[in-house]
């Protein structure tokens, strides 16, 4: 018989919120408040991820199309960055 205290799972009894942490849970104002807090940093992090994967890769056709050389393309790209990291 596992001990538990309630009978069943001892570990899933640990894991589940009772008493004050139940009431800390996803209906406290506060936490909603770092749970987007938390969500915008992801956000912030994932675009700045993709503008640097995405337009690298990219840069020899833009290049070309722009018929710029690979100073200005270069001199492109750190401008690009820029713009988005200030944001």
């Amino acid at each position: 018989m596992p001990s538990g205290g309630r009978g069943g799972d001892p570990l899933m009894s640990a894991l589940s919120p009772t008493g004050a942490d139940a009431a800390a849970s996803s209906d406290d104002p506060s936490f909603q408040i770092q749970l987007w807090a938390a969500f915008a940093a992801h956000l912030l992090f994932f675009m700045n991820f993709m503008a640097r994967i995405v337009q690298a890769p990219l840069m020899p056709a833009i290049e070309k199309d722009l018929h710029i050389s690979h100073a200005q393309a270069g001199s492109l790209f750190s401008f690009c960055r820029s713009a988005i990291s200030s944001l």
